[in-house]
């Protein structure tokens, strides 16, 4: 998520921004892998396709091993954990 995020940095979410709802494109997310289920990624909403599936995008897309829906695909919408509200670190 370089520029916006560091390797590192502490962030907050609102686990609860989604509930009965999608996200909105351009917000930033944690979300489970769709693959590696144990990892969580952070990505920005790039957009909500017609079946409720979001697509995730890194803000640097040209860093080394990253990984978004160019990759994997659109996630469904359960997978997103929560909306970042704050970096703290």
């Amino acid at each position: 998520m370089e520029p916006t995020l560091h390797a590192g940095s502490i962030v907050l979410i609102d686990p609860h921004a989604y509930d009965g709802d999608t996200p909105s494109v351009s917000d930033v997310v944690v979300a489970r892998h769709p693959t590696h289920r144990q990892l969580r990624i952070v990505k920005r909403v790039e957009a909500v396709e017609a079946d409720g599936r979001v697509r995730l995008v890194s803000d640097n897309a040209n860093a080394a091993g990253a990984q978004d829906s160019r990759s994997f695909g659109p996630i469904e919408p359960v997978l997103v954990e929560g909306r970042v509200t704050s970096v703290v670190a």
